[in-house]
């Protein structure tokens, strides 16, 4: 379902790729898709839809969600940042800083 939903939704935002057993959408973050994964990120049973989520600029990476999004790694994050995060996250999500 998720994958489809995406392929579905934004299919002319992504290129999509398959590597082992994971789906890879590659693609610019517009205002659609940042609106999608914050505010539809969850499935019915109010758990985050994806396994990882990775945002990059060019080569380098900005933010990354692993484990169903209990863990995080954001770099040059402010603590403001830090309190909308915890908005969209598990409630047994982890912070802390490195």
């Amino acid at each position: 379902m998720k994958v489809k939903e995406l392929k579905f939704l934004y299919k002319q935002e992504f290129t999509i790729g398959i590597d082992e057993n994971l789906t890879i959408f590659k693609g610019s973050i517009g205002s659609a898709i940042s609106n999608y994964i914050l505010y539809n990120s969850l499935n019915e049973s109010g758990e985050f839809k994806w396994f990882t989520v990775n945002l990059n600029k060019g080569e380098k990476s900005i933010f990354h969600s692993g484990h169903w999004a209990t863990e995080f790694l954001i770099n040059n994050i402010m603590e403001k940042d830090i309190e909308i995060i915890k908005r969209f996250t598990p409630p047994h999500t982890n912070f802390q800083p490195l």
